[in-house]
């Protein structure tokens, strides 16, 4: 799991072998995580996530590189 801002909101990120990325938001009202984006792109599993400087960069099994 890895912190980053998604905007201003602290989302926490979650990546998997299907190629997509989901971050997660907590919501203090509720008190629960909630969804705040789906990020897709890769064709293989993520293997490598890294934040910083206000991006976020994958890695994954299809050699490739994604930025956001």
């Amino acid at each position: 799991m890895v912190e980053f801002l998604l905007g201003y909101v602290l989302c926490y990120i979650i990546w998997y072998q299907n190629g997509s990325i989901l971050a997660w938001r907590f919501n203090t009202v509720l008190n629960v995580f909630q969804l705040a984006a789906t990020l897709l792109g890769h064709m293989g599993g993520v293997v490598s996530l890294e934040a910083a400087e206000g991006r976020l960069y994958s890695g994954s099994t299809d050699f490739t590189i994604k930025v956001v």
